[in-house]
C-alpha cells in the first residue's frame, strides 16, 4: 500500500527492498502496473546483512528511508526471540547505518502499538528499536531526521488478526486468541500510509509518533463477534 501510495504521488525514483521473493517481485509488478514510467528498483536483501545493506543503499543513494521490516507475530516472538531480536532490533541498527552513509535525509522508523510499555519480546524489540534512534542521534553528530510511527493493527495487512480469524472460522476452528485480555489499537491501511507519509514530511523535532485511534477493543470480543456473523 505505501509502494502504491508513493507511486501515485510520483517520487523521482522508488527502491523495494526485501529477503521474500514473491513478495518483492509482486509489489514491483503492481507499482510498475500503476506507474509504468517510474524509475524502480528492487532489491533482494536481508536487513540482517549489514554488508548487502550497506552496498544496496549505498547504490541507491536515498532521499527518504522507510524500514518496515519486522518480525510481529507475538506468539512466534515469544517462541524464537533470537530471531526477533535479530530481525527488529539488529536489522533497525543496520538499516540506520546503512541509510546514514548514504546520505539520507530521512530514516522512518514503523513501530508498534505494543512498543508502549512493552510485554513481549516483540514489543520490546521494537520499544529499544525507537531508544536505539535517539541513541543515534545522541552520539554521533548526523544530518539525518530520525522518526517513528507506532501503528496499530492494520486491517487486512499481511498476518492481520482479521485474517487469520476469518481463516479459522472457515476451517471450522477453534480462534486462537493470544491472551483473553489482549486489546489492540485498529486502522486502515489508508490511515496507516497516511500516517507515515505526514509524519515524514514534518518539519518537526524527531520522535515517536502515532494517530489517535480511539479506545482499544478487546481480540476476544472481536473474536466472538466475528463468530457470530459468520
Amino acid at each position: 500500500a505505501l509502494s502504491l501510495k508513493l507511486a501515485k504521488l510520483g517520487c523521482a525514483h522508488l527502491a523495494m527492498l526485501d529477503q521474500f521473493d514473491h513478495g518483492l517481485l509482486e509489489i514491483v509488478e503492481r507499482v510498475k502496473r500503476v506507474a509504468p514510467g517510474l524509475a524502480t528498483t528492487e532489491a533482494l536483501c536481508d536487513v540482517r546483512d549489514s554488508d548487502r545493506l550497506d552496498s544496496w543503499m549505498r547504490r541507491i543513494e536515498p532521499d527518504v528511508v522507510i524500514h518496515a521490516a519486522a518480525l510481529k507475530h507475538v506468539h512466534l516472538g515469544e517462541r524464537h526471540p533470537v530471531e526477533c531480536v535479530l530481525t527488529n532490533l539488529v536489522g533497525v541498527r543496520n538499516a540506520v547505518a546503512a541509510a546514514n552513509g548514504a546520505g539520507a535525509s530521512h530514516f522512518m522508523l514503523v513501530s508498534s502499538d505494543k512498543a508502549a510499555a512493552p510485554t513481549c519480546v516483540m514489543g520490546a524489540t521494537k520499544r529499544l528499536a525507537e531508544l536505539y534512534l535517539t541513541g543515534f542521534q545522541l552520539e554521533r553528530p548526523t544530518a539525518m531526521r530520525m522518526k517513528s510511527v507506532r501503528f496499530g493493527n492494520v486491517l487486512g495487512s499481511q498476518g492481520s488478526v482479521l485474517p487469520r480469524f476469518e481463516a479459522q472460522i472457515d476451517a471450522g476452528g477453534p480462534l486462537e486468541v493470544t491472551h483473553p485480555d489482549m486489546e489492540r489499537f485498529f486502522m486502515s491501511s489508508e490511515e496507516a500510509v497516511g500516517l507515515i507519509l505526514s509524519v515524514t514530511a514534518l518539519e518537526n523535532e524527531e520522535g515517536a509518533y502515532f494517530m489517535e485511534m480511539g479506545e482499544p477493543i478487546s481480540i476476544l470480543d472481536l473474536g466472538r463477534d466475528l463468530i457470530a456473523r459468520s
